[in-house]
């Protein structure tokens, strides 16, 4: 009998020898990802595409160290729905980056399938950064069922696991605000809810259900509903903590030509939140057929802490626009150094800086604005609800 025939009984008769042999030697089982990796270019790379690289990651999981993907200048690829269900750590990150001389790497939408289409989606994933990848739908996707409602998209895998120290910078998302199947139509989407439903949230059950400490910092975001969408747990004990958009006036977010239709439209929407800093973002070149209410930015229903930074709003619109809304806002909120220039085309009303049941010792400082509107109704400031140990001063309001 030879030998090989020999050791093919020997398998057949105790096939917990394969356990042994992966316990004992497991560098010959299935290895992690560790180090780097290329991805596209004209070379011979490790991984033809982004989705390739994340099947691999998703299959084989993050080593000791972590993993990062070299993405090569202006690789594309056709892709949608993308998932990423592998997670990193703080010692072992996951980075998706560009790489070399030239223009971002970009991935066109594919058709999507439904209301809840993202090109790239997180689930439950923590420690992962995109620097430098771009996104578009694609022009061909012309139904509300094809187009993309989310460019990157991150979302929980269960209320106790959510997605944390994330990271999208440097890229520009670009999809198409005439997509009126969904409301929330986000370049980059933090929500309590599923893959399943961009929609319907649920909440976290323990901390680590949130999505929280996230950075979302230097990305241009073109033709969305709601560009940046953040929204966390309805339960205060549970609120997301921690998130950043814009980490100062260099790293700040660009968004242009946004909103659609006569549902509302937002600029940035933040909502279930605490500590949660705004800083440094410009919104600007609204739409200006839709017939829906603008608010460049949206933070409603936040615990402590907040920040609203040297944020700047600008543009002309067709229809009523908050540049700044804060709602239900409890404590130590800081609302300074922003700038508003808004200008109305037909007389719709302008509200710069509007403050709603905003509370303890919120602070507004060295905020200016300039309206332009013939309607009436147009406020630099307003402010309701606010109780004790708050201030206002050094601000600067033109309403003509």
């Amino acid at each position: 009998m030879n030998k090989l025939f020999k050791s093919q009984i020997l398998f057949a008769l105790h096939p917990s020898i394969w356990v042994w042999i992966c316990v004992l030697f497991p560098s010959l089982g299935w290895a992690q990802l560790t180090g780097t990796y290329t991805v596209g270019g004209s070379s011979t790379p490790d991984y033809a595409t982004i989705q390739a690289a994340i099947t691999a990651l998703n299959s084989s999981g993050v080593g000791l160290g972590g993993v990062t993907f070299n993405v090569a200048a202006g690789h594309t690829e056709t892709g949608a729905n993308i998932l990423i269900t592998a997670t990193g750590t703080s010692g072992s990150p996951i980075v998706f980056q560009k790489s070399g001389v030239g223009v971002n790497p970009k991935i066109r939408a594919s058709a999507g399938s439904g209301a809840s289409d993202g090109i790239i989606e997180v689930q439950g994933g923590d420690f992962i950064t995109f620097d430098g990848i771009d996104l578009v739908d694609s022009s061909s996707n012309i139904t509300n069922t094809s187009k993309m409602e989310a460019g990157y998209s991150f979302v929980p895998s269960s209320s106790t696991n959510g997605c944390q120290y994330n990271t999208v910078k440097n890229c520009t998302i670009t999809l198409s605000s005439t997509n009126t199947g969904s409301p929330y139509t986000s370049g980059i989407n933090f929500f309590r809810g599923t893959i399943a439903s961009y929609i319907s949230p649920s909440n976290a059950t323990v901390l680590a259900g949130t999505n929280s400490f996230n950075r979302i910092t230097n990305n241009l975001i073109i033709g969305c509903r709601t560009s940046i969408n953040v929204v966390g747990s309805s339960s205060v004990l549970y609120y997301d903590r921690g998130n950043w958009i814009g980490t100062s006036i260099s790293t700040g977010n660009v968004v242009s030509n946004w909103g659609q239709g006569s549902i509302s439209n937002y600029g940035i929407y933040v909502l279930y939140q605490d500590t949660v800093r705004i800083i440094g973002n410009a919104i600007t070149s609204p739409n200006t057929i839709t017939t829906a209410t603008m608010y460049g930015i949206l933070l409603s229903s936040s615990a402590k802490n907040c920040v609203i930074d040297s944020n700047t709003v600008s543009g002309t619109s067709s229809s009523s626009f908050y540049a700044i809304h804060l709602s239900t806002v409890n404590t130590n909120t800081m609302f300074r150094s922003n700038h508003v220039n808004l200008t109305s085309s037909n007389g719709a009303y302008l509200r710069a800086y509007y403050l709603s049941t905003v509370h303890t010792s919120t602070v507004i400082k060295h905020n200016t604005c300039d309206l332009s509107s013939s309607g009436n109704e147009n406020y630099g400031l307003f402010w309701s609800g606010g109780t004790n140990s708050s201030e206002c001063s050094n601000n600067n309001f033109i309403v003509r």
